[in-house]
């Protein structure tokens, strides 16, 4: 009696640990999903909207019973997705670029002080000398502004993100009464388009970071 009494209590552990073990390894997954994507904290700030957005969207398409979401379910969450992967990426090109220009300032000054050197030289070699440097500095100089040009444009693209993604939010969550499933889902596809935006700063910026 004590032996099979002892075998079950056995069998009863074996099966606790191996839960705790399934209910860690889940935990640790989910954990995993809601990490926030190797980006610097300013730049969190811009993504932590379009994260809540993708993820209520996605409940939202889940658990709705309009047909018009359940016919574009698969579009949407794709969509969403891809939306969602493009403003990461966007995001980390934005660091990246923010990162090659934190000389700007530095180069600015140095350009005002070579400016100022070619124009006291003494002899005209001098002068050659600090024009060329000065017009090296100025490319230099030209690359960080449209470094900053494509970070501001990034960051109003993702806003642009943002906003689409409110609205697809809206349509889904409060179907328009008068409107017919063709003609909500039609809806929800001009939506759809404008989630692809985002695309073109990214890659101008890429080109940017590899050149």
């Amino acid at each position: 009696v004590m032996i099979v009494v002892a075998i079950i209590i056995l069998v009863l552990l074996i099966g606790l640990f191996v839960a705790f073990l399934g209910s860690a390894k889940l935990s640790r997954s989910e954990s995993k999903v809601d990490d926030f994507p190797s980006i610097s904290f300013d730049s969190q700030m811009l993504y932590r909207p379009i994260r809540a957005l993708r993820r209520s969207i996605v409940e939202t398409v889940e658990s709705s019973q309009d047909p018009a979401v359940s016919a574009l379910s698969g579009s949407v969450l794709e969509e969403v997705n891809t939306a969602h992967d493009r403003v990461v990426m966007a995001l980390q090109t934005r660091d990246e670029l923010r990162k090659a220009s934190e000389n700007h300032n530095i180069a600015q000054g140095e350009l005002d002080r070579m400016l100022k050197a070619r124009d006291a030289a003494e002899s005209p070699a001098e002068q050659l000398s600090f024009t060329r440097a000065y017009e090296a500095k100025m490319n230099e100089v030209a690359e960080y502004e449209k470094a900053k040009s494509i970070i501001k444009k990034i960051e109003n693209e993702i806003e642009l993100t943002k906003a689409s993604l409110s609205e697809l939010k809206a349509k889904i969550t409060f179907s328009e009464a008068s409107l017919n499933a063709t003609e909500r889902a039609e809806d929800l596809r001009t939506t759809l388009g404008t989630l692809e935006t985002i695309q073109s700063s990214v890659d101008e910026a890429q080109v940017m970071l590899r050149s």
